[in-house]
Protein backbone atom coordinates (compact mmCIF):
# COMPACT_ATOMS: atom_id res chain seq x y z
CA UNK A 1 0.00 0.00 0.00
CA UNK A 2 2.84 2.70 0.79
CA UNK A 3 4.67 2.01 -2.15
CA UNK A 4 1.75 2.27 -4.36
CA UNK A 5 0.91 5.49 -2.85
CA UNK A 6 4.69 6.92 -3.00
CA UNK A 7 4.81 5.57 -6.61
CA UNK A 8 2.01 7.65 -7.21
CA UNK A 9 3.04 10.54 -5.74
CA UNK A 10 5.38 10.61 -7.86
CA UNK A 11 3.72 10.13 -10.93
CA UNK A 12 1.46 13.15 -9.54
CA UNK A 13 4.86 15.26 -9.18
CA UNK A 14 6.21 14.33 -12.45
CA UNK A 15 2.35 15.31 -14.21
CA UNK A 16 2.48 18.41 -12.09
CA UNK A 17 5.88 19.59 -12.66
CA UNK A 18 5.17 18.89 -16.62
CA UNK A 19 1.59 20.48 -16.82
CA UNK A 20 3.47 23.79 -15.36
CA UNK A 21 6.41 23.57 -17.84
CA UNK A 22 3.51 23.47 -20.21
CA UNK A 23 1.50 26.04 -19.33
CA UNK A 24 4.70 28.28 -18.93
CA UNK A 25 5.82 27.34 -22.61
CA UNK A 26 2.04 28.00 -23.98
CA UNK A 27 2.07 31.09 -22.59
CA UNK A 28 5.76 31.73 -23.61
CA UNK A 29 5.07 31.34 -27.39
CA UNK A 30 1.20 32.40 -26.69
CA UNK A 31 2.95 35.41 -25.81
CA UNK A 32 5.56 35.71 -28.73
CA UNK A 33 2.96 35.04 -31.13
CA UNK A 34 0.60 37.64 -30.26
CA UNK A 35 3.68 39.93 -30.21
CA UNK A 36 4.43 39.02 -34.31
CA UNK A 37 0.85 38.98 -35.22
CA UNK A 38 0.08 42.24 -33.56
CA UNK A 39 3.92 43.69 -35.42
CA UNK A 40 2.78 41.49 -38.75
CA UNK A 41 -0.70 42.93 -38.64
CA UNK A 42 0.48 46.61 -38.03
CA UNK A 43 3.00 46.41 -40.51
CA UNK A 44 0.23 45.18 -43.10
CA UNK A 45 -2.18 47.55 -42.03
CA UNK A 46 0.32 50.26 -42.87
CA UNK A 47 1.57 49.11 -45.79
CA UNK A 48 -2.39 48.55 -46.94
CA UNK A 49 -2.87 52.12 -45.60
CA UNK A 50 -0.26 53.32 -47.69
CA UNK A 51 -0.92 51.34 -51.38
CA UNK A 52 -4.68 51.72 -50.71
CA UNK A 53 -4.40 55.96 -49.73
CA UNK A 54 -2.07 55.91 -53.18
CA UNK A 55 -4.45 54.41 -55.38
CA UNK A 56 -7.53 56.25 -53.25
CA UNK A 57 -5.46 59.69 -54.05
CA UNK A 58 -4.54 58.76 -57.66
CA UNK A 59 -8.22 58.23 -58.42
CA UNK A 60 -9.17 61.76 -56.42
CA UNK A 61 -6.65 63.39 -58.70
CA UNK A 62 -8.38 61.28 -62.07
CA UNK A 63 -11.44 62.49 -61.01
CA UNK A 64 -10.95 65.91 -60.47
CA UNK A 65 -8.60 66.22 -63.55
CA UNK A 66 -11.53 65.12 -65.78
CA UNK A 67 -14.64 66.75 -64.37
CA UNK A 68 -12.17 70.31 -64.10
CA UNK A 69 -11.95 69.87 -67.42
CA UNK A 70 -15.68 69.71 -68.34
CA UNK A 71 -15.86 73.08 -65.52
CA UNK A 72 -13.28 74.83 -67.46
CA UNK A 73 -14.81 73.73 -70.84
CA UNK A 74 -18.48 75.31 -69.75
CA UNK A 75 -16.40 78.49 -68.30
CA UNK A 76 -14.56 78.49 -72.09
CA UNK A 77 -17.98 78.57 -73.40
CA UNK A 78 -19.60 81.20 -71.53
CA UNK A 79 -16.39 83.08 -72.57
CA UNK A 80 -16.78 82.68 -75.86
CA UNK A 81 -19.81 84.42 -76.40
CA UNK A 82 -18.22 87.60 -75.22
CA UNK A 83 -20.43 90.67 -74.97
CA UNK A 84 -23.19 89.81 -77.56
CA UNK A 85 -26.64 90.41 -76.72
CA UNK A 86 -28.60 87.34 -75.67
CA UNK A 87 -30.54 88.34 -78.96
CA UNK A 88 -27.52 87.54 -81.21
CA UNK A 89 -26.56 84.17 -79.76
CA UNK A 90 -27.62 81.16 -81.72
CA UNK A 91 -27.76 77.51 -80.99
CA UNK A 92 -25.15 77.31 -83.89
CA UNK A 93 -22.78 78.68 -80.93
CA UNK A 94 -22.97 75.44 -78.98
CA UNK A 95 -22.21 73.73 -81.89
CA UNK A 96 -18.90 73.13 -81.64
CA UNK A 97 -16.24 69.87 -81.83
CA UNK A 98 -15.40 70.60 -78.26
CA UNK A 99 -18.73 70.59 -76.97
CA UNK A 100 -20.43 67.95 -78.66
CA UNK A 101 -17.59 65.92 -78.32
CA UNK A 102 -17.58 66.13 -74.43
CA UNK A 103 -21.28 67.07 -73.39
CA UNK A 104 -24.52 65.10 -73.94
CA UNK A 105 -25.95 68.69 -74.55
CA UNK A 106 -25.22 72.31 -74.38
CA UNK A 107 -27.70 74.82 -73.41
CA UNK A 108 -28.45 78.73 -72.62
CA UNK A 109 -31.07 79.74 -71.02
CA UNK A 110 -31.21 83.44 -70.87
CA UNK A 111 -32.31 85.98 -68.26
CA UNK A 112 -35.69 86.85 -70.76
CA UNK A 113 -36.93 83.34 -70.62
CA UNK A 114 -35.15 82.25 -74.30
CA UNK A 115 -33.50 78.77 -74.09
CA UNK A 116 -31.23 77.81 -76.63
CA UNK A 117 -29.36 74.36 -77.19
CA UNK A 118 -27.52 71.83 -78.99
CA UNK A 119 -28.05 69.48 -79.93
CA UNK A 120 -31.57 70.68 -81.38
CA UNK A 121 -34.73 69.08 -79.37
CA UNK A 122 -38.45 69.57 -78.54
CA UNK A 123 -38.84 70.96 -75.23
CA UNK A 124 -42.08 71.19 -73.46
CA UNK A 125 -44.37 73.83 -73.75
CA UNK A 126 -43.98 76.60 -71.06
CA UNK A 127 -40.52 75.30 -70.61
CA UNK A 128 -39.09 77.73 -68.27
CA UNK A 129 -35.03 77.60 -67.57
CA UNK A 130 -35.25 80.19 -64.84
CA UNK A 131 -37.13 78.14 -62.59
CA UNK A 132 -34.97 74.91 -62.81
CA UNK A 133 -32.38 74.27 -60.17
CA UNK A 134 -29.18 74.37 -62.51
CA UNK A 135 -29.75 77.84 -63.31
CA UNK A 136 -31.31 78.72 -59.97
CA UNK A 137 -28.19 77.42 -58.38
CA UNK A 138 -25.55 78.93 -61.16
CA UNK A 139 -27.50 82.56 -59.97
CA UNK A 140 -26.82 81.83 -56.15
CA UNK A 141 -23.71 81.03 -56.61
CA UNK A 142 -22.57 83.63 -58.86
CA UNK A 143 -20.15 80.99 -60.96
CA UNK A 144 -19.56 77.79 -61.46
CA UNK A 145 -21.94 74.98 -59.96
CA UNK A 146 -21.96 71.47 -60.72
CA UNK A 147 -24.95 68.94 -59.66
CA UNK A 148 -24.91 65.44 -58.18
CA UNK A 149 -25.48 62.39 -60.41
CA UNK A 150 -28.79 61.50 -61.97
CA UNK A 151 -30.24 58.55 -63.96
CA UNK A 152 -30.89 60.67 -67.23
CA UNK A 153 -34.51 59.16 -68.53
CA UNK A 154 -33.51 59.21 -72.29
CA UNK A 155 -30.19 57.69 -71.81
CA UNK A 156 -30.12 55.69 -68.88
CA UNK A 157 -26.45 57.38 -68.11
CA UNK A 158 -25.64 58.56 -65.30
CA UNK A 159 -25.71 62.38 -65.99
CA UNK A 160 -24.06 65.82 -64.60
CA UNK A 161 -25.08 69.02 -65.23
CA UNK A 162 -22.25 72.02 -65.16
CA UNK A 163 -23.72 75.68 -65.21
CA UNK A 164 -22.16 78.94 -64.92
CA UNK A 165 -23.86 82.35 -64.99
CA UNK A 166 -23.30 84.68 -68.21
CA UNK A 167 -22.82 88.71 -67.26
CA UNK A 168 -23.39 91.32 -69.69
CA UNK A 169 -22.05 94.51 -67.76
CA UNK A 170 -22.26 93.37 -64.56
CA UNK A 171 -25.99 91.67 -64.85
CA UNK A 172 -26.74 88.10 -65.36
CA UNK A 173 -27.81 87.66 -68.50
CA UNK A 174 -28.42 83.58 -68.24
CA UNK A 175 -26.75 80.57 -67.52
CA UNK A 176 -25.58 78.46 -69.66
CA UNK A 177 -25.66 74.53 -68.77
CA UNK A 178 -23.74 71.41 -69.95
CA UNK A 179 -24.70 67.77 -69.47
CA UNK A 180 -22.47 64.84 -69.50
CA UNK A 181 -22.47 61.01 -68.65
CA UNK A 182 -20.22 60.34 -66.29
CA UNK A 183 -19.95 57.04 -67.67
CA UNK A 184 -16.19 57.67 -68.35
CA UNK A 185 -15.66 58.07 -64.14
CA UNK A 186 -17.56 54.91 -63.63
CA UNK A 187 -14.74 52.88 -65.82
CA UNK A 188 -12.22 54.11 -64.22
CA UNK A 189 -13.70 53.31 -60.81
CA UNK A 190 -14.44 50.02 -62.13
CA UNK A 191 -10.96 49.69 -63.67
CA UNK A 192 -9.20 50.70 -60.81
CA UNK A 193 -6.40 48.33 -59.89
CA UNK A 194 -7.52 46.58 -57.00
CA UNK A 195 -8.81 43.06 -58.43
CA UNK A 196 -10.74 41.16 -56.04
CA UNK A 197 -9.54 43.11 -53.10
CA UNK A 198 -12.83 45.45 -53.55
CA UNK A 199 -13.66 48.55 -55.19
CA UNK A 200 -13.97 52.46 -55.38
CA UNK A 201 -17.21 54.60 -55.23
CA UNK A 202 -17.68 58.31 -54.75
CA UNK A 203 -19.65 59.60 -52.02
CA UNK A 204 -20.52 63.72 -51.07
CA UNK A 205 -20.33 64.81 -47.57
CA UNK A 206 -23.46 63.90 -46.47
CA UNK A 207 -22.51 60.31 -47.19
CA UNK A 208 -24.43 59.63 -49.96
CA UNK A 209 -23.37 57.47 -52.25
CA UNK A 210 -23.35 58.97 -55.72
CA UNK A 211 -21.57 56.68 -58.19
CA UNK A 212 -21.06 53.07 -57.23
CA UNK A 213 -20.56 49.86 -59.32
CA UNK A 214 -23.62 48.43 -58.54
CA UNK A 215 -26.47 50.83 -59.42
CA UNK A 216 -28.47 49.81 -56.86
CA UNK A 217 -26.69 51.40 -54.47
CA UNK A 218 -26.65 55.13 -55.97
CA UNK A 219 -28.69 57.34 -53.88
CA UNK A 220 -28.05 55.59 -50.76
CA UNK A 221 -26.52 56.79 -47.30
CA UNK A 222 -23.48 54.82 -46.25
CA UNK A 223 -24.98 53.66 -43.11
CA UNK A 224 -27.49 51.32 -45.48
CA UNK A 225 -24.90 49.56 -46.80
CA UNK A 226 -22.46 49.25 -43.73
CA UNK A 227 -23.17 48.75 -40.13
CA UNK A 228 -21.15 48.56 -37.54
CA UNK A 229 -20.15 52.13 -36.58
CA UNK A 230 -20.43 55.76 -37.50
CA UNK A 231 -18.56 56.07 -40.50
CA UNK A 232 -16.36 58.92 -40.53
CA UNK A 233 -15.18 60.42 -44.23
CA UNK A 234 -11.48 60.35 -43.48
CA UNK A 235 -8.29 58.99 -44.92
CA UNK A 236 -7.89 56.59 -42.04
CA UNK A 237 -8.55 53.21 -42.29
CA UNK A 238 -11.90 51.76 -40.75
CA UNK A 239 -13.76 48.77 -40.79
CA UNK A 240 -17.13 47.90 -40.56
CA UNK A 241 -19.68 45.05 -41.48
CA UNK A 242 -21.75 44.62 -44.44
CA UNK A 243 -23.60 42.17 -45.83
CA UNK A 244 -20.82 40.47 -47.91
CA UNK A 245 -18.54 40.60 -44.01
CA UNK A 246 -16.13 42.95 -42.80
CA UNK A 247 -15.31 45.45 -44.87
CA UNK A 248 -12.25 48.01 -45.02
CA UNK A 249 -13.12 51.96 -45.36
CA UNK A 250 -11.16 54.72 -46.30
CA UNK A 251 -12.40 58.14 -48.18
CA UNK A 252 -10.35 60.66 -50.14
CA UNK A 253 -11.82 64.16 -50.75
CA UNK A 254 -11.53 65.47 -54.66
CA UNK A 255 -10.49 68.86 -54.82
CA UNK A 256 -11.17 71.58 -57.41
CA UNK A 257 -15.24 71.00 -57.30
CA UNK A 258 -17.29 73.94 -57.51
CA UNK A 259 -19.99 74.02 -54.38
CA UNK A 260 -19.68 70.56 -53.19
CA UNK A 261 -17.58 68.31 -51.86
CA UNK A 262 -17.49 65.02 -53.07
CA UNK A 263 -14.87 61.66 -51.58
CA UNK A 264 -13.29 58.83 -53.50
CA UNK A 265 -14.74 56.19 -50.87
CA UNK A 266 -12.42 52.88 -51.22
CA UNK A 267 -14.10 49.31 -49.92
CA UNK A 268 -11.75 46.85 -49.48
CA UNK A 269 -12.61 42.77 -48.26
CA UNK A 270 -10.74 42.84 -44.54
CA UNK A 271 -10.24 39.03 -45.27
CA UNK A 272 -8.30 39.55 -48.46
CA UNK A 273 -6.86 42.70 -47.65
CA UNK A 274 -5.04 40.70 -44.12
CA UNK A 275 -4.40 37.40 -45.83
CA UNK A 276 -1.32 37.74 -45.35
CA UNK A 277 -1.56 37.86 -41.40
CA UNK A 278 -3.75 35.18 -41.46
CA UNK A 279 -1.19 33.32 -43.59
CA UNK A 280 1.04 34.25 -41.27
CA UNK A 281 -1.04 33.73 -38.01
CA UNK A 282 -1.98 30.08 -39.17
CA UNK A 283 1.74 29.55 -40.39
CA UNK A 284 2.79 30.55 -36.15
CA UNK A 285 -0.11 28.54 -35.04
CA UNK A 286 1.51 25.45 -36.64
CA UNK A 287 5.29 26.79 -35.46
CA UNK A 288 3.69 27.37 -31.99
CA UNK A 289 1.74 24.02 -31.79
CA UNK A 290 5.17 21.99 -33.37
CA UNK A 291 7.60 23.43 -30.86
CA UNK A 292 5.22 23.25 -28.16
CA UNK A 293 5.14 19.24 -28.58
CA UNK A 294 8.73 19.17 -29.58
CA UNK A 295 9.67 21.11 -26.13
CA UNK A 296 7.24 18.67 -24.46
CA UNK A 297 8.83 15.71 -26.17
CA UNK A 298 12.03 16.83 -24.96
CA UNK A 299 11.43 17.50 -21.49
CA UNK A 300 9.09 14.50 -21.03
CA UNK A 301 12.43 12.67 -21.82
CA UNK A 302 14.40 14.17 -19.70
CA UNK A 303 12.22 14.16 -16.72
CA UNK A 304 11.77 10.64 -17.77
CA UNK A 305 15.35 10.06 -17.87
CA UNK A 306 16.37 12.22 -15.32
CA UNK A 307 13.85 11.99 -12.99
CA UNK A 308 11.26 10.06 -13.39
CA UNK A 309 13.49 6.60 -13.73
CA UNK A 310 15.57 7.66 -10.98
CA UNK A 311 12.58 8.54 -8.60
CA UNK A 312 11.01 5.65 -9.25
CA UNK A 313 14.13 3.40 -8.33
CA UNK A 314 14.51 4.84 -5.70
CA UNK A 315 10.78 4.71 -4.60
CA UNK A 316 11.01 1.20 -4.88
CA UNK A 317 14.07 0.93 -2.94
CA UNK A 318 12.82 2.84 -0.24
CA UNK A 319 9.75 0.72 -0.23
CA UNK A 320 11.42 -2.28 -0.04
CA UNK A 321 13.38 -0.61 2.97
CA UNK A 322 10.01 0.50 4.45
CA UNK A 323 8.84 -3.31 4.33
CA UNK A 324 11.69 -4.44 6.11
CA UNK A 325 13.88 -5.76 3.29
CA UNK A 326 17.42 -4.08 4.37
CA UNK A 327 19.09 -5.82 1.79
CA UNK A 328 17.59 -3.70 -0.94
CA UNK A 329 20.99 -1.26 -2.36
CA UNK A 330 20.09 2.19 -2.66
CA UNK A 331 20.59 3.41 -6.54
CA UNK A 332 22.48 6.81 -7.33
CA UNK A 333 24.97 6.85 -4.52
CA UNK A 334 27.63 7.70 -6.84
CA UNK A 335 25.11 10.68 -8.16
CA UNK A 336 26.43 14.55 -7.09
CA UNK A 337 23.07 15.93 -7.99
CA UNK A 338 19.73 15.84 -5.61
CA UNK A 339 19.18 12.63 -6.49
CA UNK A 340 22.53 11.30 -5.16
CA UNK A 341 21.17 13.67 -1.79
CA UNK A 342 18.93 11.73 -1.87
CA UNK A 343 20.16 8.43 -2.09
CA UNK A 344 22.84 9.52 0.88
CA UNK A 345 19.43 10.02 2.81
CA UNK A 346 18.21 6.78 1.93
CA UNK A 347 21.03 4.88 2.80
CA UNK A 348 21.19 6.58 6.22
CA UNK A 349 18.05 5.52 6.72
CA UNK A 350 18.55 2.04 6.01
CA UNK A 351 21.51 2.11 8.12
CA UNK A 352 19.97 3.56 10.99
CA UNK A 353 17.11 0.69 10.26
CA UNK A 354 20.34 -2.23 10.46
CA UNK A 355 21.57 -0.95 13.76
CA UNK A 356 18.03 -0.40 15.06
CA UNK A 357 17.71 -4.60 13.92
CA UNK A 358 20.74 -5.24 15.64
CA UNK A 359 20.09 -3.62 18.86
CA UNK A 360 16.69 -4.78 18.84
CA UNK A 361 18.02 -8.74 18.45
CA UNK A 362 20.40 -7.95 21.40
CA UNK A 363 17.77 -6.98 23.18
CA UNK A 364 15.43 -9.88 22.08
CA UNK A 365 18.35 -12.16 22.96
CA UNK A 366 18.66 -10.88 26.26
CA UNK A 367 15.39 -10.58 26.67
CA UNK A 368 15.14 -14.57 26.09
CA UNK A 369 18.37 -15.14 28.66
CA UNK A 370 16.00 -12.80 31.30
CA UNK A 371 13.52 -15.26 30.34
CA UNK A 372 15.35 -18.24 30.77
CA UNK A 373 16.61 -16.62 33.59
CA UNK A 374 13.33 -15.95 35.50
CA UNK A 375 11.87 -19.92 34.32
CA UNK A 376 15.39 -21.45 36.05
CA UNK A 377 14.37 -19.12 39.33
CA UNK A 378 10.44 -19.77 38.61
CA UNK A 379 11.76 -23.73 38.92
CA UNK A 380 13.70 -23.31 41.56
CA UNK A 381 11.30 -21.50 43.68
CA UNK A 382 8.83 -24.41 42.62
CA UNK A 383 10.83 -27.00 43.85
CA UNK A 384 12.02 -25.49 46.99
CA UNK A 385 8.15 -24.86 47.35
CA UNK A 386 7.46 -28.52 46.94
CA UNK A 387 10.42 -29.60 49.50
CA UNK A 388 9.22 -26.68 51.76
CA UNK A 389 5.78 -28.22 51.37
CA UNK A 390 6.86 -31.75 51.91
CA UNK A 391 8.49 -30.56 55.30
CA UNK A 392 5.78 -28.55 56.21
CA UNK A 393 3.40 -31.45 55.75
CA UNK A 394 5.59 -33.64 58.10
CA UNK A 395 6.54 -30.99 60.21
CA UNK A 396 2.53 -30.57 60.42
CA UNK A 397 2.06 -34.53 61.03
CA UNK A 398 4.47 -34.20 63.90
CA UNK A 399 2.78 -31.41 64.81
CA UNK A 400 -0.42 -33.04 65.21
CA UNK A 401 1.59 -36.10 67.03
CA UNK A 402 2.99 -33.86 69.82
CA UNK A 403 -0.58 -31.94 69.73
CA UNK A 404 -1.85 -35.40 70.24
CA UNK A 405 1.15 -36.85 72.76
CA UNK A 406 0.58 -33.20 74.68
CA UNK A 407 -3.11 -33.96 75.04
CA UNK A 408 -2.49 -37.45 76.44
CA UNK A 409 0.41 -35.74 78.32
CA UNK A 410 -2.24 -33.54 79.81
CA UNK A 411 -4.62 -35.83 80.15
CA UNK A 412 -2.32 -38.11 82.26
CA UNK A 413 -1.00 -35.67 83.96
CA UNK A 414 -4.60 -34.37 84.68
CA UNK A 415 -5.12 -38.21 85.87
CA UNK A 416 -1.91 -38.03 88.32
CA UNK A 417 -3.50 -34.72 89.58
CA UNK A 418 -6.24 -36.14 90.51
CA UNK A 419 -4.54 -39.51 91.69
CA UNK A 420 -1.78 -37.15 93.38
CA UNK A 421 -4.72 -35.37 95.49
CA UNK A 422 -6.07 -38.57 96.15
CA UNK A 423 -3.30 -39.76 97.57
CA UNK A 424 -2.60 -36.56 99.44
CA UNK A 425 -6.25 -36.60 100.97
CA UNK A 426 -4.80 -40.22 102.17
CA UNK A 427 -1.80 -39.04 103.04
CA UNK A 428 -3.81 -36.17 104.68
CA UNK A 429 -5.96 -38.56 106.18
CA UNK A 430 -3.10 -41.20 107.39
CA UNK A 431 -1.53 -38.23 108.86
CA UNK A 432 -4.51 -37.66 110.82
CA UNK A 433 -4.87 -40.84 111.51
CA UNK A 434 -1.57 -40.41 113.12
CA UNK A 435 -1.56 -38.07 114.39
CA UNK A 436 -4.93 -39.28 116.50
CA UNK A 437 -2.53 -42.36 117.17
CA UNK A 438 -0.13 -40.10 118.31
Amino acid sequence: MSASATTLSGRSLITKILAAATAVIVLIFAGFAFYNDSVQRGQVEARVEQNLGLISKAMSRSVSNWLSGRLALTALTVESLGNRPNAEVTNEDFNKPALTQNFAMTYFGTSEGAFLMWPIADMPAGYDARVRPWYKDAVAQNGLTITEPYLDASSGSLTVTVAAPRKLNGQIAGVIGSDFSIQTVETMLKESDLGNLGYLYIVNKDGKVLIHPDRSAVGKDLSELYTGKKISLSESLQTVDSSTGARILSFVPISGLPGVQWYVGMSIDEAVAYAEVAEFRQSAIIAVIAAIVIMLGILGTLFQRLLARPLASMTSAMSRIANGDLSASIPGLDRKDEIGAIATAVQVFKDNAIERERLQEEQRHEEAAKQRRAEAVDRLINHFAQDVSGSLSTVTGATQDVVSTARQLSQTSVASSEGANHAAAASEEAAANVRSVA
